[in-house]
């Protein structure tokens, strides 16, 4: 049985499993510019750890029992999470091809897959997933779980200063942040030091709700979030 987990606590298991390095991302309006971090393959069960499911900051209980490791075309490994009973959000890079260049927006004749093999977090559901619809513009993605998720997480749009946590599940951890700019099509700009394997993790505020999708990083300072609506 669990206990709830502080970020400080979540945050120091975590750096135990990994040492992490900072990164970043870009804004919706450079997107064609973006360098991804998203997609990167990573080992199966190299990132395991135990702790517990509930995670406490600045008074939300952040349930990462949502959260979900998603695996596509040759082994490309992203993060993804639970809206509904059989939905699941990710960034649409991650549905890529591996021939297809790591760049956000992905072209609109590059081939994407068909479903995806996925696991929740602590050794929860897994199965496959089938892919629902894609918005490359935004990098958006949805798919249809074929059981349903141990849990979900609201969804609402990013608000301009707000507090950004990203739940990390092929890194494993905790990243904060603020948002810096919130585009016309919902995605935020912020400053949390998101690196290569953060894509498709979602990005939160402090009462728990999703409000964007890790997509790409422009330079070393901003990470980009895509919709979650």
């Amino acid at each position: 049985m669990y206990s709830d987990t502080t970020i400080s606590e979540y945050a120091a298991r975590a750096g135990q499993a990994r040492t992490l390095q900072s990164g970043a991302g870009v804004g919706a309006l450079t997107l064609a510019l973006g360098l991804l971090f998203g997609g990167c393959a990573a080992p199966p069960g190299e990132h395991e750890m135990e702790q517990s499911p509930v995670v406490r900051f600045s008074g939300a209980a952040l349930d990462t029992r949502a959260t979900a490791r998603i695996r596509g075309h040759g082994g490309i490994e992203c993060g993804a999470f639970a809206v509904d009973a059989r939905l699941l959000l990710t960034a649409a890079h991650c549905l890529r091809h591996v021939g297809v260049p790591n760049f956000v927006p992905i072209p609109e004749d590059a081939p994407v897959v068909e479903s995806v093999t996925f696991q929740f977090s602590h050794d929860g559901p897994k199965g496959t997933a089938r892919v629902l619809h894609i918005e490359r513009a935004t990098d958006y993605a949805a798919l249809e779980l074929d059981s349903d998720a141990p849990s979900t997480l609201p969804v609402r749009p990013a608000m301009l200063g707000e507090t950004a946590i990203s739940l990390r599940t092929v890194n494993i951890g905790i990243l904060t942040g603020t948002i810096l700019d919130v585009d016309d099509f919902g995605g935020s700009t912020s400053d949390l030091p998101t690196i290569p394997g953060d894509s498709g993790s979602p990005v939160l505020g402090t009462d728990g709700a999703a409000f964007g999708i890790v997509s790409a990083r422009w330079g070393n300072d901003l990470a980009y979030a895509a919709p979650a609506l």
